[in-house]
């Protein structure tokens, strides 16, 4: 009889309020964790000074679209896109990422509160 209530509990509809905020919660989680991956990549290839004015807002199909403080910054790492590329792809490699392409936009770029100072600039 335990069974037979078991599939019942199972079998009965759940209400979709409580379905949604469950996928929402699941969701939200999932986005902080890439942020949080993106942000300490990007950390590491970029280093902190840059990072501190860029981050990457996505990846979608090999290209990584990059958000940068202002139109200086997007000039500085566009002559960089080349070893900038290179280096994304050194350290997504593990994680099966392939980026193609890079495209910078002028952005709000999130907050870095935790970056630490023991990463060297990019270009050294």
């Amino acid at each position: 009889m335990t069974m037979e209530n078991d599939r019942k509990k199972r079998m009965e509809p759940k209400p979709l309020k409580g379905i949604a905020r469950q996928l929402l919660a699941q969701w939200t989680k999932k986005v902080q964790k890439t942020d949080q991956f993106y942000d300490s990549i990007w950390k590491e290839v970029a280093g902190e000074r840059v990072a501190g004015h860029t981050s990457i807002e996505k990846i979608v199909k090999g290209k990584a679209h990059i958000l940068v403080e202002n139109s200086m910054w997007m000039n500085e790492l566009t002559f960089l896109k080349d070893k900038i590329k290179i280096s994304l792809n050194k350290a997504f490699s593990n994680n099966g990422i392939n980026i193609e392409e890079i495209a910078f936009k002028i952005g709000m770029i999130r907050k870095k509160s935790e970056l630490s100072s023991d990463v060297p600039p990019l270009g050294k």
